[in-house]
């Protein structure tokens, strides 16, 4: 099975059942099969093969998913960029990856169009929207493409995606992540965080920065439709919360509380919402929820989940029982400001610099064992097996745990300073100031 399979699965077993709100429009899953099938056999037609990488820079639209799953589908690799990236940004990595095509969304395709002339290997480029100038038109080239399946069988070991790392400590690295690896991360994070059928899901930040599209992926399983915003204002989104009845919403730190702080949160009626899942781990997220909670009519549980792109996904969890027992027991209550403990078949130890646990309670480097780890760096074998250790993937987290073993972060190694020739990480008011959100950009994911 691959990543494409879980949308084929349910254009095959319900078909008529709502799969993508975008733009005032819904999109069944039969519906969404379809378009990919069309954009897979136009991307054979443009010569794009097994393992061949395809860049795109998309905003949150229809395209985005279908540009995703189309390449999944003929074994190609996809390599998504954020919106915000720059020229220079997109030349690297276009260069970096050998691409073979390029699928950019209107806003983006001026920037496309003055660095053409430094793409090494880039053939055809794609523009999804109106007026973009770019050679190719996706609506054009699709209208009258094949329905049918591509028909091409993909090794579920194939890397599917490539999603590069910001890039603040050097250059930035590609993370290959296999259409395995996506499908493990995502049945254990629905083990742990059951979503079912009816559940409506929404989606704010770019769709394919950071874990946009990996939040689409458990809608998938579920059978779930999802919500795309096209960004992160809290307005809309709390108006989207109550106009569709909106189950599940995604948040880190700062968008949790930019949405609680909303002047029009109280006016809204957020009784539909029984999933809150975010980035905790600080003073700031943890009175943003208190906010919520006592909040009348508000009944919906919150869910922390933590991982990093070389991970592949989550490897901790913060689970609604645990919340609710700290924020009614004082005893407890410190506790809030943990990232979780060790999802289901993932390993955390706190790391010295050997490589060896060092005791509860005292910081350490992050280290994971987990069976949907990333295969490694695009063509840096050294700075992969400097992050692959042993049978560890060691993450840069600077995190101690407690007894019970639940984890806090106290930052990055990048962070850390010296101190009377011995290390400590750098740290503001308390070890949270530092707390690295690696998985979904600022607001909702």
């Amino acid at each position: 099975m691959i990543t494409s399979d879980l949308i084929l699965r349910n254009a095959r077993r319900i078909p008529e059942r709502a799969a993508l709100v975008v733009d005032g429009k819904r999109f069944t899953w039969g519906e969404i099969n379809t378009r990919i099938n069309r954009l897979a056999n136009v991307l054979t037609r443009l010569g794009v093969g097994r393992r061949d990488r395809v860049v795109y820079q998309l905003d949150n639209s229809s395209a985005a998913i279908e540009t995703r799953y189309a390449i999944a589908k003929i074994g190609a690799t996809g390599v998504p960029i954020v919106p915000g990236a720059v020229g220079r940004e997109i030349v690297h990595i276009a260069n970096d990856v050998g691409a073979k095509l390029l699928i950019v969304a209107a806003p983006f395709a001026k920037t496309i169009e003055e660095i053409q002339g430094e793409l090494k290997t880039a053939g055809d480029a794609i523009g999804v929207g109106t007026d973009h100038g770019l050679p190719l038109d996706y609506d054009t080239i699709t209208y009258r493409a094949s329905i049918d399946e591509p028909g091409i069988d993909v090794d579920p070991d194939t890397i599917c995606n490539i999603e590069y790392t910001s890039g603040t400590t050097g250059v930035p690295k590609g993370c290959m992540i296999s259409h395995r690896a996506t499908l493990i991360n995502t049945m254990l994070y629905l083990a742990q965080v059951p979503h079912r059928r009816e559940d409506r899901g929404v989606i704010g930040s770019p769709r394919d920065a950071g874990f946009g599209g990996y939040f689409f992926a458990a809608y998938a399983v579920a059978g779930a439709v999802t919500h795309l915003l096209p960004n992160l204002d809290p307005a809309l989104l709390l108006d989207t919360i109550e106009r569709e009845g909106i189950s599940i919403a995604h948040m880190t730190q700062s968008g949790l509380d930019s949405f609680t702080r909303h002047p029009d949160l109280d006016a809204v009626d957020l009784s539909s919402l029984r999933l809150l899942i975010g980035s905790s781990g600080s003073k700031d997220t943890v009175g943003a929820l208190r906010r919520l909670i006592y909040r009348p009519g508000f009944g919906a549980d919150f869910v922390n989940a933590y991982g990093s792109a070389e991970a592949g996904g989550y490897f901790s969890y913060h689970l609604p029982a645990d919340f609710e027992n700290e924020l009614e027991d004082p005893a407890l209550y410190p506790r809030v400001e943990s990232i979780g403990r060790e999802g289901l078949l993932c390993r955390i130890e706190c790391h010295d610099e050997e490589g060896k646990p060092v005791p509860t309670g005292e910081f350490g480097e992050l280290a994971v064992q987990a069976p949907f780890i990333f295969s490694g760096y695009w063509n840096m074998p050294e700075e992969t097996a400097r992050v692959k250790r042993d049978g560890w993937l060691v993450t840069g987290d600077l995190v101690r745990s407690d007894e019970n073993g639940f984890l806090y972060l106290a930052g990055s190694k990048r962070d850390v300073i010296e101190t009377g020739g011995t290390e400590a990480p750098a740290r503001g008011e308390d070890d949270s100031d530092l707390g690295r959100e690696v998985l979904v950009s600022d607001g909702v994911a």
